[in-house]
């Protein structure tokens, strides 16, 4: 693998409303826990497994969910199993929005929902929820884009985001099916889909990781449900500098507003183009340990894997730390208008590492 220098912060107090400053430094240590070891495919190589046509991508179907079905049980969130971790995002070789798209973005006015939260839940908790009305070539939304693979001879889809220079988060089960312990096949990422459009090409799966309590499939392991697979270069270019990547924060506050972004294509979404949520923490599930977090939402299947961002900025990349993922919801009761995230804990930090270390 090829070393690339990772840009880190590591805090001791979980001071997350401060702006985080970042500057060159060593990556996170990981406690040497063994539910914090990684399961890697190995390497695809460079050939793609298929070809997606636009007639497969339109025609692919959302991955189910994960649901559960037992009762709610509130949580009583742990400390961070480490020191808070911050890599700032890039807005790769095209830059920022300048001129016209900077004027453009200023007209529809500023999406920073930084800061902490109120506390208290109710359901359904409060969410605003809109379609991207901007150029998705803007950064950092072209850095956001749609997941396509193959598992049990379907096609489906999910979402995902760059998260460095080679790196791509999205869910483990849209990379893993740890009922069966297979890898999806002909996994692809095109960043900025809009519509069948794919202005960036489509960056096929070179390798991917998942946290082995993901992988041994266990009835904990929707805990550790986040992914981070590595794309195949295009043209003599990685994936971050063609579109930029976003940052990513672990071992946070847990109470934070977000911008949850994903394609939903199960009813009534079609899946075609991105959609985003502006939410606050609204729950820990205590079923599962780390505790998951829950957020207003009404997205649908096909919007796992998406990110939740942390201080979305859409002016650059100083800002927009991914820090969780689109998971699962609850059936039992039915809720389906909210969703939960992993909590990005020290098994974020360690995919974070192996996958930008390519």
């Amino acid at each position: 693998m090829k070393s690339l220098p990772v840009v880190v912060v590591l805090i001791s107090l979980l001071l997350i409303s401060m702006l985080v400053t970042a500057g060159a430094g060593a990556v996170a240590p990981v406690p040497a826990d063994e539910s914090l070891q990684i399961l890697t495919r190995g390497p695809v190589g460079n050939a793609p497994q298929k070809i997606w046509t636009a007639e497969e991508m339109e025609k692919a179907i959302p991955y189910p969910m994960p649901q559960v079905a037992m009762p709610l049980k509130d949580g009583v969130p742990a400390e961070p199993n480490g020191p808070l971790t911050v890599a700032p995002g890039s807005a790769g070789q095209a830059g920022a929005p300048t001129g016209a798209e900077a004027d453009a973005l200023a007209a529809v006015g500023s999406m920073d929902f930084g800061g902490e939260a109120p506390t208290g839940y109710s359901y359904p908790p409060p969410y605003t929820r809109f379609g991207v009305p901007w150029n998705y070539q803007m950064y950092p939304f072209r850095t956001l884009g749609k997941v396509f693979f193959t598992s049990g001879g379907y096609n489906y889809v999910c979402s995902g985001s760059v998260g460095y220079n080679r790196m791509i988060w999205t869910a483990g089960h849209c990379v893993y099916d740890n009922e069966y312990h297979t890898w999806h096949s002909n996994w692809a990422f095109v960043p900025a889909y809009r519509n069948g459009a794919a202005p960036y090409g489509i960056w096929y799966q070179n390798d991917a990781a998942v946290l082995t309590a993901y992988s041994v499939g266990n009835n904990n392991s929707i805990a550790y449900d986040y992914a981070v697979v590595v794309p195949n270069d295009r043209n003599g270019r990685s994936i971050g500098s063609t579109v930029g990547w976003l940052g990513y924060m672990a071992n946070a506050s847990r109470v934070l507003h977000w911008m949850d972004f994903g394609y939903p294509a199960a009813s009534p979404f079609a899946g075609q183009y991105l959609h985003l949520n502006a939410a606050s923490h609204a729950r820990d599930d205590g079923n599962f340990s780390p505790n998951p977090i829950g957020i207003g939402t009404d997205m649908t299947g096909g919007c796992s894997g998406g990110p939740w961002i942390y201080r979305f900025d859409q002016y650059a990349g100083a800002f927009n730390y991914v820090n969780g993922v689109n998971s699962y919801k609850y059936i039992n009761p039915d809720q389906p208008y909210q969703i939960y995230s992993s909590y990005f804990g020290s098994g974020a930090v360690t995919l974070y590492n192996w996958g930008s270390s390519f």
